[in-house]
């Protein structure tokens, strides 16, 4: 059997173009209310902004199923798409809705709307709007059978040609090395997508041909925590933009 590393390699090796995204930000979240810093899986606005630019056009509808504190609604809305974000915690949801009012115009706003709700609901939730959606945009935050459903409802609501863009990065469990992008790989595919494409965003900054990370003091820790335990952890510096496609073939 291969492993997940193994896996990742035989997919990429199946002629899907792989590039390099320089995503340092640059702006910070000022925008941001400062709640938005508490929550641990946000995605940085340069990603967020770089995936609407690459993968949408002006009036199109995207969703993010799994939306966080906005982020990708923020973003949306400012390059004038129309969007909808899910989140299922309450609490996420009140600060993406106040990132909706403090970020954007009121034009802009009337884009963007964050609602309550489990993404593994999305149809019904989402009522009237299948086969409709020209992109979904997520950050998987854990590897589970849920995630297969999540995967399933967002194609049912794509149309055909639409793009389904799932931000991952490899994590530690157990200490050992899980291979997040590989395991979204097998199941967006599985739930019926097209691997299309296979970006490498690199957060850390460009500075005379080298690298250079900005960590936060909570990687910091938990890298130096790692290294005392034995575990040959080093900060992560990228993630996997990983990018499907619903085929005309199939549809529902």
């Amino acid at each position: 059997m291969a492993t997940p590393q193994q896996a990742i390699t035989n997919a990429l090796a199946e002629t899907v173009p792989l590039a390099v995204w320089p995503c340092a930000q640059t702006t910070g979240f000022q925008r941001y209310v400062s709640e938005s810093i508490r929550h641990p899986g946000k995605m940085l606005p340069e990603l967020a902004r770089r995936i609407v630019l690459a993968y949408s056009q002006p009036r199109d509808l995207i969703v993010d199923p799994m939306c966080g504190v906005g982020t990708t609604l923020v973003e949306a809305a400012a390059l004038d798409r129309r969007c909808i974000g899910i989140e299922l915690e309450d609490r996420w949801v009140g600060v993406a809705q106040a990132n909706l009012r403090n970020a954007l115009t009121p034009r802009q706003r009337r884009l963007a709307d964050a609602r309550q709700g489990d993404a593994r609901l999305l149809s019904k939730l989402l009522r009237g709007l299948r086969g409709r959606v020209g992109l979904v945009v997520l950050s998987p935050p854990y590897a589970c059978t849920a995630m297969a459903e999540v995967y399933e409802q967002s194609r049912t609501m794509l149309r055909a040609g639409g793009l389904l863009v799932a931000v991952t990065k490899n994590m530690r469990r157990g200490g050992r090395l899980l291979d997040l992008a590989s395991i979204t790989i097998d199941a967006a595919r599985s739930a019926g997508l097209g691997y299309l494409q296979h970006n490498i965003a690199l957060h850390a900054a460009l500075r005379d041909g080298e690298p250079v990370s900005r960590p936060s003091f909570w990687q910091l820790s938990q890298t130096h925590r790692a290294r005392a335990a034995g575990l040959p952890l080093h900060l992560v510096a990228h993630e996997d933009v990983l990018v499907f496609i619903k085929e005309a073939a199939r549809h529902g």
